[in-house]
C-alpha cells in the first residue's frame, strides 16, 4: 500500500490547498489543457507578509532605521533636520506614516537612506545586512530575521521547484538586502530578487 506524500504539510487542509497543488499537477502533466511549457514556468511572490513577517515591521525596518541613528551619532549636527529627528524621537506619525507609505514620509525616509550609504559599494553594503542578520534579533519574536518567514511559502517553493518553476520575488522593499538573503532563506537566487533600489555609478 503506497502513502501519498503531502508536500504542503503546514497548510490546512481545503479547497485552497487542493486547487494549489491540482494546478501545479495540471501544469506540470503535458497532456493536460492547463500544460504550462517549462520555459513559461515562472512564479512570483510579493515579500512583506508573504514570505516574512511585516509586524510590527519588516526584518528591514530596524537595519534602515539603525543606520540613520547610527549616522546621528557621527555626525551630532543631524539631529535637528529630517528624517533624523522623527527616529530619534519615536515620532510616530512619521513612522507611522512610513508603515503606511505615505508619500512625504517615504520621501524623508528614502533621502535618509540615501545619505547614509552614499559612498557605499555594493560589497561593503552586503557586508552590513550580512553583520545585522547575524547579531539582530526581533523584540517581539526574539527570531532572527531570517527566522521569520513563514514555512507554508517555503514548502509551496519546495513543491514548484519540484515541477520546474522558477521563482521571484517582487517587492518594494529593498532589492539588495532582500538578496543578501535570498539563497539560504528562502531558496531563491539572489539575481531572481526585484525590489527597490539605489542607483549604483
Amino acid at each position: 500500500m503506497s502513502q501519498t506524500v503531502d508536500r504542503l504539510p503546514s497548510w490546512n487542509a481545503g479547497a485552497v490547498k487542493a486547487a494549489i497543488v491540482e494546478f501545479i499537477e495540471r501544469s506540470s502533466d503535458d497532456a493536460s489543457a492547463d500544460f504550462v511549457a517549462p520555459a513559461d514556468r515562472v512564479a512570483a511572490f510579493d515579500n512583506d507578509g508573504t514570505l516574512w513577517v511585516e509586524q510590527p515591521m519588516p526584518p528591514q525596518a530596524p537595519f534602515l532605521l539603525n543606520k540613520l541613528v547610527g549616522v546621528v551619532r557621527d555626525d551630532p549636527s543631524l539631529a535637528d533636520r529630517e528624517p533624523y529627528r522623527s527616529i530619534l524621537n519615536q515620532d510616530s506619525e512619521f513612522l507611522g506614516g512610513v508603515a503606511r507609505q505615505e508619500p512625504w514620509a517615504i520621501e524623508l525616509f528614502l533621502q535618509g537612506i540615501g545619505e547614509a550609504w552614499e559612498g557605499t559599494s555594493p560589497e561593503d553594503y552586503d557586508a552590513e545586512v550580512c553583520a545585522f542578520v547575524a547579531s539582530y534579533r526581533d523584540e517581539k519574536f526574539d527570531k532572527r530575521c531570517t527566522e521569520l518567514v513563514y514555512q507554508p511559502m517555503l514548502e509551496l517553493f519546495d513543491l514548484l521547484r519540484a515541477h520546474q518553476w522558477r521563482i521571484f520575488v517582487c517587492s518594494g522593499g529593498g532589492r539588495d538586502f532582500m538578496r543578501v538573503i535570498a539563497e539560504d532563506t528562502w531558496g531563491i537566487l539572489k539575481e531572481n530578487v526585484i525590489g527597490s533600489a539605489p542607483e549604483w555609478t
